[in-house]
């Protein structure tokens, strides 16, 4: 098929429920691509620019795609010190080439939502990040480096004609409660405290 559109009018067009002169393609690279290139998982979440360079030889191989959801491993701590949840990274906790887990434990007490209501979602994580291993001290740094790859990332894929989905970690409420409290513990909390679990939610979210 002919292309007549650019990855971006592909997929606004489909935003807006316009037909595009294809379906747009979209790819979530991680372990596939660390697979592929040759590298270890472990290698693929602790060095950003040989993980980047996974996804690109991967992306070219398969022939391209519209968008991707992000780009590489920002940092091996970037989704625990987001999500509050505790994290098992290949190399560290796990053998190299083993898939990443994570341990789904309550990291969040139920009094937390009131910690939440009353002082705001920066005194929460101040109390969570010692819980799964993360220095608070050390958070500044991380989220520095998250940041900066990031935006590696973004211009590298954009400069190519790749739409990015996700330049960082962003959770709703909903997530990282449901994270921080576990599944199972934030479904009951939905039943059991709603008025609490919304007010919370209304905390997180901007004034």
């Amino acid at each position: 098929m002919q292309k007549t559109m650019t990855s971006a009018e592909r997929i606004n067009a489909v935003v807006v429920l316009q037909e595009p002169d294809r379906v747009p393609v979209s790819l979530y690279m991680d372990a596939f691509a660390a697979n592929h290139a040759g590298i270890t998982l472990a290698e693929w979440v602790s060095d950003y620019e040989k993980g980047e360079a996974a996804v690109e030889k991967t992306f070219d191989d398969l022939g391209g795609c519209d968008a991707m959801i992000r780009t590489g491993c920002p940092h091996p701590d970037a989704y625990a010190i987001g999500a509050a949840i505790r994290t098992k990274l290949p190399g560290r906790e796990l053998p190299p080439d083993a898939l990443w887990q994570y341990d789904e434990q309550p990291v969040m007490t139920v009094e937390e939502y009131d910690t939440i209501i009353e002082k705001g979602l920066g005194a929460f994580r101040l109390g969570y990040w010692p819980r799964i291993g993360i220095d608070p001290a050390q958070v500044p740094a991380i989220a520095k480096v998250v940041g900066e790859n990031a935006k590696k990332g973004v211009e590298r894929w954009q400069g190519r004609g790749v739409q990015i989905f996700r330049g960082g970690l962003m959770l709703l409420p909903f997530d990282l409660f449901s994270f921080a409290r576990s599944i199972n513990e934030f479904i009951f909390d939905l039943y059991r405290r709603p008025e609490k679990v919304l007010k919370a939610t209304e905390a997180c979210l901007p004034s």
